[in-house]
């Protein structure tokens, strides 16, 4: 397994050991372990039949797993319950709602069943998650994008430390995906964690920090995405017109440049991607093409996932 993410000694808000599944025969988790800090957005991701479904509803402890143990915020799955799921918001599967309460009806029932949070905090849900102006309309009458958008307001009306999403870009125009990448960076910035699965690997690529890879039940990536990794240097794909001086010139100058096919590939600290260009131009090579070159997370994906299935035989 690949693990590049170096969490410290500081406590995770979840710690998941050894967590496995299965119904009958088939093993839907086998051996799985992960931890997530305060503040963390971690995507799921992987093949249909993964084991993503599984995971997240042993998470939310909607499902019992066969062994293995989950803990959020130092309380356990089993050990205690109550304490265990007043840490835990989630929004799994269709949003499931009362077709002829308002929005404002919806959350002021969960508010009062969770008891925890005052009446006020109602209008500020509704404006967290662009429902504002539709507190009075009956959720008969919303369309999917606004159901979305409310049961995220009720998953996280008592304060959950972990929040667990499900596909919830699912059904969300493109200004309400923004509004919810924006909805998850507030989260995360006030502190709360948040576990999301989704099969859109470009959405998670932008709103994830970290990423856990599943295949057939196990877990063969945790790893940070290229786009969001911070390293110190960065690759850079260079069309020039003279490529054998160009890879001169940039080595000369303490750069590490090598031939890429029909490009020069040179490796660059970030605080120095503004030398290239003038560099090259200064020694009179022509540029055709000059941009970052990091793999994606589809690339990191499909090298992970087809990597471990080849390594794995089923059966």
């Amino acid at each position: 397994m690949n693990t590049e993410v170096d969490r410290g000694e500081v406590r995770p808000v979840l710690e998941a050991r050894t967590l496995s599944k299965r119904f009958g025969r088939e093993a839907a988790l086998d051996g799985v372990s992960f931890q997530m800090a305060a503040g963390e957005v971690v995507g799921l991701v992987g093949p249909n039949g993964a084991g993503k479904s599984t995971l997240m509803r042993i998470v939310c402890r909607l499902v019992r797993p066969t062994t293995g143990t989950v803990q959020i915020g130092g309380f356990g799955l089993d050990s205690d319950p109550g304490e265990y799921l007043a840490q835990v918001g989630a929004l799994i599967d269709a949003p499931g709602l009362y077709p002829y309460l308002t929005a404002r009806q919806h959350l002021t029932f969960i508010r009062r069943i969770r008891g925890v949070r005052p009446e006020p905090v109602v209008t500020e849900l509704l404006d967290m998650v662009g429902l504002a102006g539709a507190e009075g309309k009956i959720a008969k009458h919303f369309s999917m994008g606004m159901r979305q958008r409310l049961c995220l307001a009720m998953a996280v009306a008592h304060a959950p430390r972990l929040l667990v999403l499900d596909e919830p870009m699912n059904g969300l125009d493109p200004s309400g995906t923004r509004d919810l990448r924006t909805f998850i960076g507030g989260l995360a910035a006030g502190g709360v964690s948040v576990l999301l699965s989704s099969h859109l690997l470009s959405e998670v690529e932008q709103v994830c920090g970290r990423v856990l890879m599943l295949n057939r039940g196990r877990l063969v990536s945790d790893t940070v995405p290229a786009s969001s990794s911070g390293t110190h240097a960065t690759g850079v794909l260079i069309g020039t017109t003279a490529n054998e001086r160009a890879i001169g010139v940039l080595q000369g100058a303490g750069f590490a440049a090598s031939m890429g096919g029909a490009a020069v590939v040179c490796e660059v600290p970030r605080e120095r991607l503004i030398e290239l260009a003038p560099l090259l131009v200064a020694a009179g090579i022509g540029l055709t093409e000059l941009r970052e070159a990091r793999p994606t997370l589809e690339s990191q994906y499909l090298d992970a996932i087809e990597g471990a299935t080849a390594a794995v035989p089923r059966g």
